[in-house]
């Protein structure tokens, strides 16, 4: 690792007096000329490449991730009350969608339809017989939630179009279940057996965690989180067409038509294509640039054997598919690409970020990439990883996701887009100076930093005999101890910790100048 991917670091975890703990890190005259909309607490805030707010929606309420559509309102959906609203620029509700059906909760995704329709992820109750019924065996755990996506209509009050997922599985560990079947003979059904325990006190089964619409192609893009995979259904059906396996546009009905990031859940994983995905979030398909149809995800990377060095990731997938808007599948094969087109990680491009829940990734038209994380921690990197906009939400706790967006963007013109401060919490440079990677890279050492993950100990040195501080920190910015002085050479064990990742946070008083390593402790 080198020092920058450390300073970068440090911005996000410490919370030190000394070091910046919300606001804009870098921004580089390589960043997309563009606005961003980041959640804190129960507002909205649409901020520029400074930090500065240019406009705040007060939800008053618990909400998950906003988005601007294309007429400029703020479309978000509250959390536990199934409604779908719609706010205009100066903040007045528009549009109050509510919907209502037994059962049914919606949660975490909404997007809306060139129709004006509204298409949302849901979760219907079903008991435990139900998937019994099905073949499911106790060893999974007990879930009683079912994966749906509906669309409703606001006008007419009520749902037109529903797909459920219990409509789409199968099973080969129960023969008197109703879905058991040959599992790699169809790779169009979802596999019960491929699923883990992780999670299952919720009572969540397959888990839909985000969607993604298609308009040109009909289809929408699932983040199946529990099997590591998303997938393609066919949107074009009619309700009773999708839970069945045949009708609509690709003739498959509510199947899949397309899936990717864990061949082995339909027994086609090969030497070349294996798992991929590890409970992630966020496919989106990309409208702009040069890889304008392409989808883009979030792999959050959770569950996979990263002990020594967990991370996630930010992939963009090139799917194989026909003119037609169908997608090729090899006999015997698993569904293509091998591998992503862009990868952007510590591993691949030396580019750290993990977020275990949450965040997203989102392709700009310029080709660069913005990497929303649910620590709050915002980047816009290049392809080769090097981050060009940096932006740390102030306190921000969870933050399901965030949305970027050009200046060009047609819903903001004639708005009134003047500057009205920073985020509370936020500090920035009053010239907003754009500095670029070398800026900030420090032309020596400032200090000398070993750790032994054997015996737990830890050796720090401070190479300039100036004032210099260090911090350790758990994974959710605890601060768990700190020393100041201003010639300083420290030796202590980690013996005491429960086992897991954490952070030492070295700072040069004087120069402002911070490294950041990070430490697994077994």
């Amino acid at each position: 690792m080198n020092k920058y991917f450390y300073l970068l670091l440090a911005l996000l975890f410490s919370i030190s007096t000394n070091a910046q703990v919300g606001g804009v890190s870098i921004n580089s005259p390589d960043a997309l000329e563009s606005y961003t909309l980041i959640q804190k607490s129960n507002d909205h805030h649409l901020i520029n490449n400074c930090g500065e707010i240019l406009n705040t929606w007060t939800i008053g309420f618990a909400a998950l991730h906003g988005k601007l559509l294309p007429n400029g309102n703020l479309l978000y959906m509250e959390y536990s009350t199934n409604r779908i609203i719609e706010r205009d620029w100066d903040g007045n509700v528009v549009v109050t969608a509510q919907v209502n059906s037994t059962g049914l909760e919606l949660v975490y995704e909404v997007v809306k339809m060139p129709n004006g329709n509204y298409l949302a992820v849901g979760r219907r109750s079903r008991s435990i017989t139900v998937f019994e019924e099905l073949g499911w065996t106790s060893n999974l755990g007990t879930p009683n939630l079912e994966d749906v996506v509906i669309e409703f209509d606001p006008v007419l009050k009520e749902i037109v179009w529903e797909w459920n997922l219990l409509d789409h599985v199968i099973q080969d560990d129960v023969p008197s279940g109703s879905a058991y079947g040959v599992v790699e003979d169809h790779p169009e059904l979802l596999d019960m057996g491929a699923l883990s325990v992780l999670d299952w006190t919720n009572g969540e089964s397959f888990m839909i965690n985000s969607m993604d619409y298609n308009p040109g192609l009909d289809q929408i893009v699932l983040s199946v989180r529990k099997l590591g995979e998303m997938v393609i259904i066919d949107h074009s059906t009619t309700t009773e067409e999708a839970q069945g396996h045949t009708g609509g546009k690709y003739g498959k009905g509510g199947d899949i038509i397309y899936r990717w990031g864990d061949p082995g859940n339909y027994g086609r994983e090969t030497a070349d294509q294996k798992k991929e995905l590890h409970l992630q979030h966020n496919p989106e398909w990309i409208t702009e640039g040069p890889h304008a149809g392409k989808i883009s995800v979030y792999n959050n990377n959770l569950g996979k054997v990263f002990p020594a060095d967990p991370y996630s990731s930010a992939y963009v997938i090139d799917p194989p598919i026909k003119a037609d808007g169908s997608y090729i599948l090899e006999n015997d094969k698993p569904y293509g690409p091998v591998a992503p087109s862009i990868r952007i990680d510590e591993e691949t491009t030396g580019t750290f970020f993990l977020s275990q829940y949450g965040s997203g990734v989102a392709v700009l038209p310029n080709e660069n990439v913005f990497i929303s994380n649910a620590t709050g921690r915002l980047m816009e990197v290049n392809l080769a990883g090097e981050i060009v906009w940096e932006y740390q939400i102030p306190f921000a706790g969870f933050i399901f996701r965030c949305e970027k967006y050009p200046k060009s963007y047609a819903i903001f013109d004639g708005k009134d887009l003047t500057p009205t401060g920073q985020v509370p919490g936020a500090e920035v440079d009053e010239e907003c100076q754009i500095v670029s990677q070398k800026d900030i890279l420090p032309e020596e050492d400032y200090f000398s930093f070993q750790y032994n993950r054997v015996d737990k100990k830890v050796h720090i040195e401070n190479l300039k005999g100036s004032p210099a501080k260090y911090v350790l920190y758990s994974l959710d910015g605890k601060n768990l101890r700190s020393q100041q002085s201003s010639d300083f050479s420290y030796d202590f064990d980690l013996n005491h910790l429960t086992p897991g990742m954490y952070f030492i946070n070295l700072l040069s008083i004087q120069d402002g100048v911070q490294e950041v390593y990070k430490l697994m402790v077994y």
